[in-house]
């Protein structure tokens, strides 16, 4: 049983409706946000022979699909590479790349409940390549770097960003895109975009 249903019955408020239920699965299902608008796969049977409802969260996408990350919906718009010609016209004191320069140009607005919210702190991002290593951002400044434009919005605020990785040739093909943010609960929850 989970505490917030022990707690609710140690104080005695809802024992007269969960009575009538016939099982403790029963009585938290009953005590549960509405869940039927998400997909649901079931579990093996617990201790008493019941089954636990176990959420599925989709975390595959292609360019172009929204993605539910915790609080904010990522769409990935554009993936690209980059010759070093591109990356050295936007800044000159941007380096070669060891690999290949990879640019995802993603939108996220965000959805939560806080009065701000700020997308560079509270979601990351890393490219998969096919090779199974996972690449964090390169430091390259963009035409349009993150310090000139803003990353904090208020609810229902869109962000329009550029993320750009160094990754080795090879690796590009048939890697992924991915972002990573945290529910209230402070699980990580992700998103891979396919390009």
């Amino acid at each position: 049983m989970n505490a917030t249903i022990r707690a609710l019955l140690s104080s005695g408020a809802l024992v007269a409706s969960l009575s009538a239920c016939a099982t403790a699965t029963e009585a938290a299902n009953a005590l549960t946000t509405d869940t039927s608008s998400r997909p649901t796969a079931t579990r093996g049977s617990d201790a008493d022979g019941s089954a636990e409802p176990e959420v599925e969260t989709r975390t595959s996408f292609e360019v172009g699909e929204a993605a539910e990350v915790g609080d904010w919906v990522v769409t990935v718009t554009k993936v690209t590479r980059l010759t070093p010609g591109q990356v050295k016209a936007w800044d000159s004191s941007n380096d070669r790349p060891r690999g290949q320069y990879v640019m995802a140009r993603y939108a996220a607005q965000y959805v939560g409940p806080e009065h701000t919210a700020d997308v560079s702190s509270e979601l990351s991002w890393a490219f998969i390549g096919s090779d199974g290593q996972v690449h964090e951002p390169a430091p390259v400044r963009t035409a349009a770097h993150p310090v000139d434009a803003p990353s904090g919005v208020a609810p229902g605020g869109t962000v329009q960003r550029k993320v750009v990785f160094d990754v080795p040739v090879a690796a590009v093909e048939g890697g992924v895109v991915t972002v990573e943010g945290y529910d209230e609960q402070f699980n990580t929850l992700f998103a891979e975009f396919a390009f």
